[in-house]
C-alpha cells in the first residue's frame, strides 16, 4: 500500500457473535478502501464462532483464545502482537462501513 492508502488493521473482539463479525467482514470487502486487514480476536466463544470465522479469506486473521480474558486485554494483545507497524482501528463486532470509506 502506498502512503496515500495506508494499511489499517481493523480489530474486532468476538464473543459468541460470529454472524455480526461476518457482517463486518462483508461490509469491509464491499468498501472502496482496500488497504485494510481484519483481525478477529475470539474471546473463548462457547458457540461455533471459531469454526465460522477461521476461513473468511486472505484479508482476515483469527486469533482464537482458549479463555475469556476480557475485551480490553484482547485489544491490547492484538495491538501488540498482530498489527506492528500498521494503523489500528478497534471497532464493535457489528461494524458496517459504507461502500465509500475514507480513512
Amino acid at each position: 500500500m502506498s502512503a496515500i492508502f495506508p494499511t489499517i488493521a481493523v480489530i474486532v473482539v468476538n464473543w459468541n457473535g460470529w454472524r455480526d463479525t461476518v457482517k463486518a467482514y462483508t461490509s469491509l470487502r464491499g468498501s472502496s478502501y482496500t488497504g485494510w486487514r481484519l483481525i478477529i480476536v475470539d474471546n473463548a466463544s462457547t458457540d461455533d464462532s471459531p469454526a465460522q470465522l477461521s476461513d473468511l479469506g486472505p484479508k482476515a486473521t483469527l486469533i482464537a483464545n482458549s479463555e475469556n480474558a476480557g475485551v480490553n486485554h484482547n485489544r491490547e494483545i492484538c495491538s501488540i502482537l498482530a498489527v506492528r507497524g500498521r494503523s489500528r482501528l478497534v471497532v464493535p463486532t457489528g461494524l458496517q462501513v459504507p461502500p465509500i470509506w475514507n480513512v
